[in-house]
């Protein structure tokens, strides 16, 4: 999608009136469940999981609470959870009754579609996070070390299984958090567990570095969404999660823009699609489309649907579907123990609407200089 860059702050004000104007959201929490938590969305439908009888089950919506529809595996699963989508698939992990006790798995939108991508050798724990239309991303371990990740891409079963972990400086883990068409991205762990955001592009050797060192050092860094063309997720200076930074990469280390808001204490981005990055900001759902100043709270619709006991919300997944930007994730009460499954929607405005903020603004500054006369050139002396 093309990034519509502002003229003017009078052309940046009238069109982002015009797009939080257009905002809806709906509550996807099925009648009967106090949890439910929408992970991923992609053309038509999202998905996540929800609380059946105190168990958590994958779980597919097309729009509405009352469309869910529960794939948890007919057999052979205690747990289930859908962390990503494809536009026909969903990846995610079960928690088993037999073999490895939490088992990456993909879905094709029914229970009984299940198939486990735990890859023979690996005997503890291994989990989808990201998806591409054609690869499935996350990690694999070993029972013995839980807390080692290996870096895992996947193309659909268990022997499809490739080892992403760059084993030179990233000496205590690594992960895939986010997948384009052709890239995986994520994090990599360095000596005292230290997160350090990388990018692949298929292989362990591909490994590119996005953390930056030398004077722009950070503590830490990692990238949990992707684009074909950027990498979104935290920095921080510090160390730990609470003061994490929102931002965005390019490719490369230096191509890193900080989208925190002036203000804020953390920020982080979970979720990008075409032009625009969404995660939270201190707890609360919220969006950019590439900067700082570009940054819109959309708490304000949970509470308006769910009162104001909802303090806390995050987008986790996004999806540009024929012109209506679609985000995901979940709304939470923590004084009532309530996570309830959010979908958040913008009609994207067509082209005609641009072209008539700019003939508005234009016609504003005319108006102001016959009334005002012309502009000064310069400074003069």
């Amino acid at each position: 999608m093309n990034t519509l860059r502002c003229g003017s702050y009078a052309l940046c004000l009238l069109i982002h009136v015009n797009l939080s104007a257009q905002w809806s959201a709906t509550v996807l929490n099925p009648e009967g469940t106090n949890f439910s938590s929408a992970n991923g969305v992609n053309a038509g439908y999202q998905a996540g999981y929800i609380t059946v009888e105190g168990a958590n089950h994958a779980a597919i919506w097309t729009g509405t609470a009352g469309s869910v529809v529960d794939i948890h595996p007919t057999s052979g699963a205690i747990l289930s959870y859908v962390n990503a989508v494809s536009s026909n698939q969903q990846g995610g992990s079960i928690n088993a009754t037999t073999g490895p006790s939490v088992q990456a798995s993909l879905w094709s939108g029914t229970a009984g579609s299940h198939v486990s991508l735990s890859p023979a050798g690996y005997d503890g724990w291994s989990i989808v996070r990201a998806m591409s239309e054609t690869q499935q991303g996350g990690y694999v371990s070993y029972a013995a070390s839980l807390g080692f990740q290996y870096a895992a891409l996947w193309t659909g079963t268990a022997g499809s299984f490739v080892n992403l972990h760059p084993g030179d400086i990233y000496t205590t883990g690594s992960s895939v958090y986010a997948m384009s068409s052709s890239q995986q991205a994520g994090i990599g762990r360095v000596s005292g567990g230290w997160r350090r955001a990388v990018l692949w592009s298929g292989s362990a050797e591909s490994v590119v570095y996005l953390h930056a060192s030398g004077p722009t050092s950070l503590a830490e860094s990692g990238v949990y969404a992707m684009t074909d063309s950027a990498q979104g997720g935290f920095v921080n200076l510090t160390g730990g999660d609470s003061q994490n930074h929102a931002a965005i990469w390019f490719g490369d280390p230096d191509s890193r823009v900080d989208l925190h808001p002036t203000g804020a204490t953390r920020s982080e981005i979970l979720a990008m699609a075409g032009g625009f990055q969404a995660g939270f900001v201190d707890n609360q759902a919220a969006v950019w489309t590439g900067s700082e100043a570009s940054y819109l709270n959309l708490h304000s619709y949970v509470t308006s649907l769910l009162g104001s006991d909802f303090t806390q919300s995050s987008i986790k997944g996004a999806y540009l579907d024929a012109g209506t930007l679609n985000l995901v994730g979940s709304a939470s009460d923590p004084t009532h123990s309530l996570t309830y499954a959010m979908l958040w929607t913008m009609a994207i405005p067509e082209p005609s609407t641009y072209g008539l903020a700019i003939g508005l603004v234009t016609l504003g500054l005319v108006l102001w200089r016959k009334r005002h006369g012309p502009a000064a050139q310069g400074r003069g002396n």
